[in-house]
């Protein structure tokens, strides 16, 4: 009698311990499996769409300021300098290019930024996405100033940040790895 009990407590145990390593295991599979599927989406809706997008604008930036360099050699290093009359010419390509290239880029990031935001990494919004939406938002007066035929304005008062370029690119890295 004592054999059958013990063998039966036995059997039990490893029963009852086989269950609980599956049961572990499966929580620690959905765990990883719900890691994966947010990875996923900040690459697919957010971190993928803001890398592109930055690096257009990266490469439009740079196509522009090199032909514009071509069509109006000077020792200014901006695209416009403050004691500078501005050429009308340089000013209609200006316009040309924020319209179709340059706002068009940056509103569909602001867009994205905007819309899934909750995907970011860190828990606070960077300082360099805190900027870009508020030199989108700024820019937009400018757009409206040239609607009504102002043409007093030609950038927004807040700049491009840069740095969102650098964040953009190795949060994306970051995450392709994971």
């Amino acid at each position: 009698m004592d054999e059958v009990l013990i063998t039966s407590i036995v059997t039990v145990g490893l029963a009852f311990s086989g269950y609980l390593i599956t049961y572990f295991i499966n929580i620690r599979t959905d765990q990883r499996k719900e890691k994966l599927d947010r990875v996923n989406r900040q690459l697919k809706e957010l971190y993928g769409p803001m890398f592109a997008l930055t690096q257009a604008s990266n490469r439009a930036w740079k196509t522009f300021t090199y032909a514009l360099e071509q069509r109006f050699p000077s020792n200014q290093p901006a695209i416009f300098s403050n004691d500078e009359d501005v050429d009308p010419e340089k000013m209609r390509l200006w316009i040309l290019w924020v319209r179709t290239v340059f706002m068009p880029i940056n509103e569909d990031l602001y867009a994205t930024i905007i819309n899934y935001s909750d995907l970011l990494i860190e828990e606070a919004m960077p300082t360099c996405i805190l900027n870009f939406l508020a030199h989108v938002a700024a820019y937009k007066v400018v757009l409206k100033k040239w609607d009504e035929g102002d043409l007093s304005d030609y950038t927004s008062i807040i700049n491009y940040p840069r740095e969102i370029e650098e964040y953009s690119q190795s949060s994306y890295e970051q995450l392709k790895a994971e």
